[in-house]
């Protein structure tokens, strides 16, 4: 459960980010262009994240690396808060897209790996549908509690529920005891 959590909540931060840093932008008179830009450096921050997930899950293990990239995207969509000059912003957005980009990948082999075998194509069947639920839900309550603090409120509730989900990656194990009775064994780090 705690990686269908993590895989929402991540994947909800990415659709978040696509549609409120232009609002964002629109709220502090920055440049269409200039938004484009930042857009378009997150998502090649995220593409060159998981073009090193291999050798990064090997350098740090699988779930110190997810808690610390989803821990390093809250905290680039939390630097969004105040005004903040284009360079800087620059820095921020590539910052959190390097986070953001490998939560879904890690997430999903963590699915893969803790689920019996036999029971992984449901296991992935039920992150795709929690995805998808995510995607409705998630957007829908950070707008609704941020509505009178404009995009940088929906940012900010997206930067705390990253963050609670981190806190919740910290939880996961690498796979199920063998025997109810043998406690769980975490990841080596």
């Amino acid at each position: 459960m705690r990686a269908l959590a993590v895989s929402c909540v991540v994947l909800a931060a990415v659709d978040i980010t696509l549609v409120y840093l232009p609002a964002l932008g629109a709220e502090r008179g920055i440049a269409a262009g200039s938004i484009g830009v930042l857009l378009g450096l997150r998502a090649v921050a995220s593409m060159a994240s998981r073009l090193l997930l291999g050798r990064l899950v090997a350098a740090v293990g699988r779930r110190r690396l997810l808690v610390g990239t989803v821990a390093l995207s809250a905290a680039g969509l939390g630097l969004l808060l105040p005004p903040l000059p284009l360079w800087a912003m620059v820095v921020v957005v590539t910052v959190s897209g390097l986070g953001l980009g490998a939560g879904q990948p890690l997430t999903m082999s963590f699915l893969a790996e803790s689920a019996p075998p036999g029971l992984r194509g449901r296991a992935m069947s039920l992150r795709l549908t929690g995805n998808r639920l995510g995607q409705v839900i998630i957007p829908s309550v950070a707008g609704a509690l941020a509505a009178g603090a404009g995009a940088a409120g929906v940012l900010a509730c997206t930067a705390a529920g990253l963050a609670g989900a981190a806190v919740a990656a910290a939880g996961l194990h690498r796979s199920p005891p063998a025997d109810p009775a043998e406690p769980e064994r975490e990841e080596p780090c």
